[in-house]
């Protein structure tokens, strides 16, 4: 099995839809250039293959960042460097990445703003990046990232994070060019109180990929499941698809 290399954690994803046609097509009005009948099997693994690694990198890269400053803020440890510009709102670079936080402190009713101690119940945060991606993979560039997060369970020091917003991205490979545009739902992504990678929680993911290849276009959509661990982990697409990910290592390794 030829393993691709992408970076930093561990992670599980497994499709929770698929069209009527099976694969990763959704409907007639998502295919572009090519219908689902017409594109070979390889092409079609080659395309699960793709948008794993990259969707994968993007999680690991970008967002493992911006969720890691999400719990430290939280206890009132803002990332180093980042620019102060209003009360609870700073801006600052992670790389090429420009992140941009604003938060706000709620009690356990959540109906009442609090001060912001590292004692408060919970944390509501509007997470945005923009930029490019350079990272031990394929480079991501056009980056765009809008979420809304709640950082809970803060008091008893068990952090984990809960919310959901929308990205999108491009990356050129040899095997085609990509654009990748999905929303996600983040669920009890839980942390240490010293956040290094998470130790449970999920992502649910709606994707929208537009693929060129050798002049060929394709345009598909696919539902996904991510499963956040600290050891190795699985990636399943469509029920069929299968990968390994070893979260030390950075390797993910297809299951033929």
């Amino acid at each position: 099995m030829k393993p691709i290399l992408v970076s930093l954690f561990a992670v599980s994803i497994v499709a929770t839809g698929c069209s009527s046609k099976g694969g990763m097509m959704s409907g007639d009005d998502d295919d572009v250039g090519s219908g689902d009948d017409t594109v070979s099997d390889s092409e079609k693994q080659q395309d699960y293959d793709d948008v794993a690694k990259l969707v994968v990198e993007n999680v690991q890269a970008a967002e493992l960042a911006a969720m890691i400053d999400a719990v430290n803020i939280a206890y009132v440890k803002p990332p180093a460097d980042f620019q102060t510009i209003g009360d609870n709102n700073i801006l600052g670079n992670h790389g090429q990445l420009q992140y941009h936080y604003t938060w706000y402190c709620r009690d356990a009713v959540d109906q009442v703003d609090i001060v912001c101690d590292g004692l408060e119940n919970h944390v509501h945060m509007q997470v945005d990046y923009t930029g490019e991606l350079q990272a031990a993979g394929t480079p991501l560039g056009a980056m765009e990232r809008s979420t809304k997060w709640t950082v809970r369970d803060v008091s008893v020091n068990k952090p984990r994070i809960d919310g959901d917003g929308s990205a999108s991205f491009t990356a050129e490979l040899a095997t085609g060019d990509y654009t990748i545009d999905y929303k996600d739902v983040y669920t009890r992504v839980r942390f240490a109180q010293t956040p290094v990678l998470p130790s449970a929680g999920t992502i649910d993911l709606d994707v929208t990929v537009h693929r060129n290849r050798g002049g060929v276009p394709r345009a598909f959509a696919t539902q996904g499941h991510i499963d956040l661990t600290t050891a190795a982990a699985t990636l399943v697409f469509d029920g069929a698809q299968s990968y390994s990910f070893d979260m030390t290592s950075g390797v993910v390794t297809p299951v033929r």
